[in-house]
């Protein structure tokens, strides 16, 4: 009697049309349509990938279900200082690591760092450029300033701005700045502080680069 009870309930509940099956559904649309709530005391795969700590079930850029890094719980972090003199040769700054949360994914090399990671990115900027001397007070010393992204993809800059003397007759130079912004960017990406000093011959420019993972 309990058998045919069960057999009956479970004949009730499951609805199989065109080789779907519904559970609470007679007529599924899906290969499992379920009306009600679900319960799970294991894990879920998608695609066969289970996640690890800190990921949320999502489409990725392939519009495929993927587990993908929580925005505001990945590691991809990383703070980075630069440093160039008018002396130095090129036109590279040296870069130094602050801290760098993810080295698998990022690496700060002397004068680039790399991304391995594609997605959106953002990132924080802040510079200060100083002269003590110029060789000519007539000259105006300026500071050409930009963020140099190359991929296997595309290469393009990010003007970070141009520093120029505001008064001729001043023996020292000086000027400070900061921007914020987010790209999208694909992997392997090197990134670059390039400048360019006319009219300079004991300039010093520093400042940071802040970076972080956003998201797919």
């Amino acid at each position: 009697m309990k058998k045919l009870l069960f057999l009956s309930l479970l004949a009730y509940y499951t609805q199989v049309s065109a080789q779907n099956v519904g559970i609470g559904n007679p007529a599924p649309t899906e290969k499992l349509d379920v009306t009600g709530n679900i319960n799970v005391t294991g894990t879920i795969k998608a695609n066969g990938v289970d996640g690890i700590a800190n990921q949320v079930l999502a489409k990725n850029a392939s519009n495929n279900l993927a587990w993908v890094s929580n925005t505001f719980n990945n590691n991809i972090r990383f703070k980075a200082f630069f440093t160039r003199s008018s002396s130095f040769p090129g036109n590279e700054a040296a870069f130094s690591t602050n801290y760098n949360l993810n080295s698998t994914e990022i690496t700060v090399n002397s004068t680039s760092i790399l991304i391995n990671k594609t997605g959106l990115y953002h990132f924080d900027v802040a510079t200060g450029a100083s002269v003590t001397t110029t060789a000519n007070p007539l000259n105006y010393p300026s500071l050409d300033l930009r963020m140099s992204i190359n991929t296997s993809a595309t290469n393009f800059d990010i003007n970070l701005g141009e520093f120029i003397a505001r008064n001729s007759t001043n023996s020292f130079w000086g000027k400070s700045g900061n921007c914020s912004f987010k790209i999208h960017i694909q992997a392997p990406a090197l990134v670059k502080i390039l400048n360019n000093f006319t009219n300079i011959t004991d300039a010093q420019l520093s400042g940071y680069l802040i970076g972080n993972f956003v998201g797919d």
